[in-house]
Protein backbone atom coordinates (compact mmCIF):
# COMPACT_ATOMS: atom_id res chain seq x y z
CA UNK A 1 0.00 0.00 0.00
CA UNK A 2 1.31 3.68 -0.69
CA UNK A 3 0.05 6.59 1.05
CA UNK A 4 0.75 9.59 -1.14
CA UNK A 5 0.78 13.36 -0.77
CA UNK A 6 1.12 13.01 3.15
CA UNK A 7 2.85 15.20 5.50
CA UNK A 8 5.45 13.41 7.17
CA UNK A 9 6.77 14.22 11.12
CA UNK A 10 9.46 11.81 11.72
CA UNK A 11 10.39 12.38 14.95
CA UNK A 12 14.12 14.14 13.90
CA UNK A 13 13.01 17.39 14.09
CA UNK A 14 12.33 17.69 10.60
CA UNK A 15 8.49 18.31 8.69
CA UNK A 16 8.24 16.34 5.30
CA UNK A 17 5.83 17.67 3.06
CA UNK A 18 3.80 15.62 0.23
CA UNK A 19 5.82 12.15 0.48
CA UNK A 20 4.62 9.28 -0.64
CA UNK A 21 5.20 6.03 1.81
CA UNK A 22 5.00 2.43 0.66
CA UNK A 23 3.65 -0.03 3.61
CA UNK A 24 4.69 -3.66 3.58
CA UNK A 25 2.38 -5.98 6.02
CA UNK A 26 2.73 -3.98 9.30
CA UNK A 27 6.14 -2.20 8.52
CA UNK A 28 6.85 1.07 6.70
CA UNK A 29 8.83 -0.09 3.60
CA UNK A 30 10.29 3.19 2.19
CA UNK A 31 9.80 6.61 1.59
CA UNK A 32 9.74 8.91 -0.88
CA UNK A 33 9.95 12.70 -1.59
CA UNK A 34 8.66 12.16 -5.07
CA UNK A 35 5.48 9.98 -6.52
CA UNK A 36 6.49 6.17 -6.03
CA UNK A 37 2.63 4.55 -6.60
CA UNK A 38 2.45 1.71 -8.67
CA UNK A 39 -0.75 0.44 -10.93
CA UNK A 40 -0.65 -3.05 -9.37
CA UNK A 41 -0.23 -1.23 -5.49
CA UNK A 42 -3.32 -0.17 -3.87
CA UNK A 43 -3.42 3.38 -2.88
CA UNK A 44 -4.46 6.49 -0.87
CA UNK A 45 -4.36 10.28 -1.42
CA UNK A 46 -4.15 11.50 2.06
CA UNK A 47 -3.29 15.12 0.56
CA UNK A 48 -3.70 17.25 4.08
CA UNK A 49 -3.06 14.39 6.40
CA UNK A 50 0.09 14.28 8.76
CA UNK A 51 1.83 10.84 10.03
CA UNK A 52 3.58 11.03 12.76
CA UNK A 53 5.55 8.77 15.19
CA UNK A 54 3.29 6.48 17.22
CA UNK A 55 2.91 8.08 20.63
CA UNK A 56 4.08 6.99 23.84
CA UNK A 57 1.53 7.01 27.26
CA UNK A 58 3.86 6.95 30.25
CA UNK A 59 0.54 5.85 32.91
CA UNK A 60 -2.38 3.99 31.81
CA UNK A 61 -4.09 1.20 33.76
CA UNK A 62 -6.16 -0.58 30.84
CA UNK A 63 -8.27 -2.50 33.23
CA UNK A 64 -9.62 0.87 34.60
CA UNK A 65 -12.59 2.79 32.58
CA UNK A 66 -13.17 6.23 32.20
CA UNK A 67 -16.06 6.61 34.69
CA UNK A 68 -16.04 8.81 38.06
CA UNK A 69 -15.60 5.81 39.93
CA UNK A 70 -13.55 3.44 38.15
CA UNK A 71 -11.71 1.15 41.02
CA UNK A 72 -15.65 0.57 42.20
CA UNK A 73 -16.57 -0.27 38.65
CA UNK A 74 -13.79 -2.80 38.63
CA UNK A 75 -14.51 -4.25 41.81
CA UNK A 76 -18.05 -4.89 40.83
CA UNK A 77 -17.71 -6.94 37.92
CA UNK A 78 -15.93 -10.09 37.04
CA UNK A 79 -12.63 -11.11 36.32
CA UNK A 80 -13.59 -12.30 32.94
CA UNK A 81 -15.51 -8.97 32.17
CA UNK A 82 -12.43 -6.96 33.29
CA UNK A 83 -10.16 -8.81 31.30
CA UNK A 84 -12.51 -8.36 28.30
CA UNK A 85 -12.99 -5.05 29.25
CA UNK A 86 -8.93 -4.51 29.13
CA UNK A 87 -8.14 -6.20 26.27
CA UNK A 88 -11.16 -3.70 24.56
CA UNK A 89 -9.23 -0.57 26.36
CA UNK A 90 -5.37 -1.61 24.47
CA UNK A 91 -7.35 -2.26 20.79
CA UNK A 92 -9.10 1.20 20.98
CA UNK A 93 -5.84 2.47 22.62
CA UNK A 94 -3.62 1.49 19.59
CA UNK A 95 -6.15 2.75 16.91
CA UNK A 96 -5.72 6.57 18.94
CA UNK A 97 -2.60 6.07 17.72
CA UNK A 98 -0.42 5.35 20.86
CA UNK A 99 2.03 2.34 20.04
CA UNK A 100 3.65 2.10 23.65
CA UNK A 101 1.88 2.39 27.25
CA UNK A 102 3.29 2.05 30.50
CA UNK A 103 0.53 0.37 32.67
CA UNK A 104 1.52 1.53 35.97
CA UNK A 105 -0.89 -1.04 38.60
CA UNK A 106 -2.96 -4.39 37.69
CA UNK A 107 -5.35 -6.07 39.64
CA UNK A 108 -5.05 -10.20 39.45
CA UNK A 109 -2.34 -10.58 36.69
CA UNK A 110 -4.68 -8.82 33.99
CA UNK A 111 -1.67 -6.06 32.52
CA UNK A 112 0.65 -9.19 32.62
CA UNK A 113 -1.36 -11.38 30.82
CA UNK A 114 -2.48 -8.82 28.60
CA UNK A 115 0.86 -8.03 27.90
CA UNK A 116 1.60 -11.33 26.75
CA UNK A 117 -1.36 -11.77 24.16
CA UNK A 118 -0.52 -8.44 22.27
CA UNK A 119 3.41 -9.55 22.03
CA UNK A 120 1.60 -12.97 20.73
CA UNK A 121 -1.02 -11.40 18.38
CA UNK A 122 -3.51 -12.85 20.22
CA UNK A 123 -5.15 -9.39 20.38
CA UNK A 124 -4.37 -6.05 19.37
CA UNK A 125 -2.75 -3.58 21.35
CA UNK A 126 0.60 -0.93 22.28
CA UNK A 127 3.69 -2.50 22.97
CA UNK A 128 2.84 -2.71 27.15
CA UNK A 129 5.48 -2.22 29.90
CA UNK A 130 3.49 -3.69 33.20
CA UNK A 131 4.47 -3.13 36.88
CA UNK A 132 1.59 -6.39 37.77
CA UNK A 133 0.76 -5.58 41.46
CA UNK A 134 2.04 -2.00 43.01
CA UNK A 135 3.75 -2.53 46.83
CA UNK A 136 1.65 -0.72 49.38
CA UNK A 137 1.39 -0.20 53.37
CA UNK A 138 -1.14 -2.52 54.87
CA UNK A 139 -4.44 0.01 54.15
CA UNK A 140 -2.79 2.04 51.71
CA UNK A 141 -3.92 3.71 48.66
CA UNK A 142 -4.22 0.84 46.20
CA UNK A 143 -4.81 -1.83 48.71
CA UNK A 144 -7.22 -3.22 47.27
CA UNK A 145 -5.49 -4.05 43.99
CA UNK A 146 -2.27 -4.13 45.29
CA UNK A 147 0.25 -6.42 47.34
CA UNK A 148 0.28 -4.79 50.96
CA UNK A 149 4.13 -4.76 52.26
CA UNK A 150 5.07 -3.46 56.05
CA UNK A 151 8.84 -3.59 56.22
CA UNK A 152 12.01 -3.63 53.75
CA UNK A 153 11.90 -7.50 54.05
CA UNK A 154 8.21 -7.20 52.76
CA UNK A 155 8.67 -4.93 50.31
CA UNK A 156 12.11 -6.99 48.53
CA UNK A 157 9.23 -10.39 48.80
CA UNK A 158 6.65 -8.35 46.94
CA UNK A 159 9.04 -6.65 44.61
CA UNK A 160 10.57 -10.07 43.60
CA UNK A 161 7.15 -11.43 43.54
CA UNK A 162 6.27 -9.18 40.53
CA UNK A 163 9.80 -9.71 38.74
CA UNK A 164 9.00 -13.41 38.96
CA UNK A 165 5.40 -12.55 37.39
CA UNK A 166 7.00 -10.76 34.03
CA UNK A 167 7.20 -6.84 36.05
CA UNK A 168 8.86 -4.58 33.48
CA UNK A 169 8.53 -1.91 36.30
CA UNK A 170 8.07 -2.05 40.19
CA UNK A 171 5.75 0.56 41.56
CA UNK A 172 5.69 1.60 45.07
CA UNK A 173 3.50 4.02 46.75
CA UNK A 174 4.93 6.58 49.01
CA UNK A 175 1.63 8.55 50.20
CA UNK A 176 -2.07 8.35 49.98
CA UNK A 177 -4.68 9.02 47.31
CA UNK A 178 -7.67 10.54 46.26
CA UNK A 179 -9.30 7.23 45.36
CA UNK A 180 -8.60 5.18 47.98
CA UNK A 181 -11.44 5.41 50.93
CA UNK A 182 -9.94 6.43 54.44
CA UNK A 183 -6.45 7.50 53.15
CA UNK A 184 -5.20 10.95 53.54
CA UNK A 185 -4.07 11.61 50.04
CA UNK A 186 -0.73 13.61 50.54
CA UNK A 187 0.12 12.06 53.66
CA UNK A 188 3.32 9.82 53.57
CA UNK A 189 3.07 5.59 53.60
CA UNK A 190 6.25 3.59 52.68
CA UNK A 191 9.05 4.99 54.45
CA UNK A 192 12.13 5.83 52.92
CA UNK A 193 13.77 2.34 53.82
CA UNK A 194 10.65 0.65 52.42
CA UNK A 195 11.06 2.19 48.90
CA UNK A 196 14.96 1.59 49.07
CA UNK A 197 14.30 -1.53 49.17
CA UNK A 198 12.20 -2.14 46.10
CA UNK A 199 14.55 -0.01 44.08
CA UNK A 200 16.86 -2.08 45.40
CA UNK A 201 15.20 -5.56 44.20
CA UNK A 202 14.47 -3.56 40.78
CA UNK A 203 18.35 -2.75 39.76
CA UNK A 204 19.51 -6.14 40.17
CA UNK A 205 17.07 -7.36 37.84
CA UNK A 206 17.58 -4.52 35.91
CA UNK A 207 14.43 -3.00 36.03
CA UNK A 208 12.91 0.53 36.55
CA UNK A 209 10.83 2.09 39.47
CA UNK A 210 7.95 4.36 39.29
CA UNK A 211 5.97 5.52 42.39
CA UNK A 212 2.83 7.03 43.31
CA UNK A 213 3.82 10.17 45.16
CA UNK A 214 1.76 12.79 45.85
CA UNK A 215 3.17 15.02 49.30
CA UNK A 216 5.98 16.46 50.00
CA UNK A 217 7.78 14.02 52.39
CA UNK A 218 6.87 11.17 49.94
CA UNK A 219 8.56 12.75 47.19
CA UNK A 220 11.79 13.07 49.05
CA UNK A 221 11.34 9.52 50.47
CA UNK A 222 11.40 8.55 46.89
CA UNK A 223 13.92 10.53 45.42
CA UNK A 224 16.58 9.91 47.73
CA UNK A 225 16.06 6.09 47.61
CA UNK A 226 16.96 6.40 43.78
CA UNK A 227 13.19 6.04 42.28
CA UNK A 228 12.82 6.31 38.55
CA UNK A 229 9.74 8.40 37.96
CA UNK A 230 7.52 10.34 40.33
CA UNK A 231 3.83 10.26 39.22
CA UNK A 232 1.63 12.82 39.86
CA UNK A 233 3.69 14.83 42.54
CA UNK A 234 0.99 17.68 42.60
CA UNK A 235 0.64 18.99 46.10
CA UNK A 236 4.37 19.62 46.32
CA UNK A 237 3.61 21.44 42.88
CA UNK A 238 1.06 23.15 44.78
CA UNK A 239 2.80 24.04 47.83
CA UNK A 240 6.03 25.77 46.92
Amino acid sequence: MILRNVCLIDGTGRVRERVAIRIDGDHIAGIAETEIARADEENLDLRGKTVVPGFINCHVHLCLDSSPDPTSAWMRRSITENVLIAGRHAESTLKAGVTTVRDLGGREGIDLGLKKAIDEGVIQGPRMLVSGQVLCMTGGHGHFMGREVDGPDEVRKGAREQLKAGADVIKVMATGGVMTPGVEPGSAQLTYEEIRAAVEEAQKAGKLTATHAQGTTGIKNAVRAGIDSIEHGFFWILRR
